[in-house]
């Protein structure tokens, strides 16, 4: 089930943004009819567009059709996803979602390196080609997705979430220098002080304590394996994550009221 709202009739099929993958998107979860953390959605979709010179719409009509899909969905839970297009064309959508899932998370590491020069690099791009590589990858080797390093050798992010590292009592992600896409989930844990910002390579990882990963979609998701090249390393479950899952989705809900 899904339902949609857009800008223009239909998707044109010629001379249109959309055929060249020149737009942007944000994905968020929708509870209870209430689109959640929506307005850091819209403020980073805002700041990518300005950033690559896009025509912007009414921002504003945005958020009012975003907030009215939401509320006209039934279900309990949702994934929204507003789609900006470089002409300022808009299309938002809705569908069913649920966040929980009983499958491990089983991380691989990714032969493909981030350039840090690349235009869009850090941008939530329609140009998703390279992340759906790594996640059609990683099914292949059963895994369920794959770590992202840059061409300095410093750990990025997945291919579809944010990622971090508990080590020697500290919480780390890497910084944003790192090439990674400013998380809204990730925001909000560094603002409220339950990781900080580090570069590291990929040994960091297999020295780790535990791993886990966020997005504003699945919120906090704790990591059970991660191999490379031969070497496994299994994470036991950690009270920090199921601390910090907790303070987030209370943050989120609170946040998204405010």
């Amino acid at each position: 089930m899904s339902i949609s709202y857009s800008s223009f009739e239909q998707l044109p099929s010629t001379q249109h943004p959309w055929l060249r993958g020149d737009g942007l998107f944000e994905t968020l979860r929708v509870f209870e009819g209430q689109p959640v953390l929506l307005h850091r959605h819209l403020k980073r979709l805002t700041g990518s567009a300005t950033g690559l010179r896009f025509d912007l719409p009414d921002m504003a009509r945005v958020e009012s059709e975003t907030r009215s899909l939401a509320s006209s969905w039934r279900q309990q839970s949702g994934r929204l996803r507003i789609t900006l297009f470089a002409n300022c064309d808009f299309l938002i959508t809705i569908e069913d979602f649920s966040v929980a899932s009983a499958s491990p998370v089983k991380l691989g590491i990714s032969e493909h390196l981030i350039n840090l020069d690349a235009a869009l690099t850090g941008h939530k791009s329609l140009s998703y080609g390279a992340n759906s590589l790594a996640l059609r990858q990683a099914h292949d080797s059963g895994l369920s997705d794959l770590v992202l390093m840059n061409t300095y050798g410093d750990i990025v992010e997945t291919a579809i979430a944010n990622i971090y590292v508990i080590t020697e009592g500290r919480v780390i992600t890497p910084a944003l220098q790192s090439g990674c896409l400013p998380g809204v989930a990730r925001e909000l844990i560094l603002e409220h002080g339950w990781a900080e910002e580090s570069s590291f390579p990929v040994d960091t990882l297999f020295n780790a304590d535990a791993l886990f990963l966020s997005s504003s979609l699945k919120g906090i998701v704790a990591v059970d394996s991660l191999s490379e090249k031969g070497r496994t390393k299994n994470f036991v479950s950690n009270p920090e994550i199921e601390a910090i899952s907790r303070k987030y989705e209370e943050a989120a809900r609170a946040d998204s009221r405010a």
